[in-house]
């Protein structure tokens, strides 16, 4: 009887180590499967963050590389435009010191010192003499292209013009047809009566070729970029002698 009671508790304990055993392994499986999860998900997860992080890279370099070249061709376009607009000038200017040369004027000389158009212009004008084909434009005054014509030549075109800015020719698209400009010369008072207004290219050259029936032409920049020309064409209808030389 005792050595029975000594098998059964031998098999007993047995048992016991194994069930142990066994829960202890399936813990350490749990435990291995979980850390086997959790190292997959940082792995997953890192390779997401990679992928976004290479998304977003080309995102910005694509951002880049159109924003690059919009502004390129921005640029292209401008420089275009500048570049043909100084060119036709050049075609203009040179048209008109051809068409100068057709035009006796050594009995005449007088030239304009001021410009004034009531509630509108009041400025300063200066000699612009060509160079290079073209009239220097002065960044302060109101410019008078002396190829262009004297004030005493009834037969020729003087040719006024200034930046569109304020104290210069920035009003001159307030003017109506006729309206009075009155010009402040070496010797006279001039007046003029504005007959036509209209909006050309720099190089539309024939319609700033006029002698006799419009005596006075001024211009200034309109447009995006200077690509227009307000041309205001006038007649004169008066002169009288100054009483005083002293323009002011």
């Amino acid at each position: 009887m005792v050595k029975k009671k000594k098998i059964i508790k031998r098999k007993y304990t047995k048992s016991a180590n194994t069930k142990m055993h066994t829960k202890n392994k399936t813990k350490l499986s749990t435990k291995n499967t979980k850390n086997v999860r959790e190292t997959q998900k940082k792995i997953t997860t890192n390779k997401q963050l990679k992928n976004r992080s290479a998304v977003a890279q080309i995102k910005s370099s694509k951002i880049f590389v159109i924003t690059t070249l919009i502004i390129l061709l921005l640029i292209l376009t401008i420089t275009n435009i500048h570049t043909s607009t100084s060119n036709a000038q050049d075609e203009f200017t040179n048209s008109l010191v051809e068409y100068r040369k057709n035009i006796k004027h050594k009995d005449y000389d007088e030239i304009p010192l001021r410009i004034i158009v009531e509630n509108s212009i009041n400025t300063i004008i200066v000699p612009s003499r060509l160079k290079y084909g073209t009239w220097p434009i002065s960044e302060k005054y109101a410019n008078f292209g002396i190829e262009s014509g004297y004030l005493d030549n009834p037969y020729g075109n003087v040719i006024m013009f200034a930046h569109a800015r304020k104290n210069l020719f920035k009003n001159l698209k307030d003017i109506d047809i006729d309206d009075k400009i009155t010009i402040i010369g070496t010797d006279s008072i001039y007046t003029y009566k504005v007959v036509k207004i209209e909006k050309i290219l720099p190089n539309d050259v024939d319609k700033a070729k006029s002698a006799g029936d419009t005596n006075l032409s001024l211009f200034t920049c309109e447009g995006v970029y200077d690509q227009y020309r307000l041309l205001i064409k006038s007649v004169k209808i008066s002169q009288e002698k100054l009483t005083n030389k002293e323009v002011t």
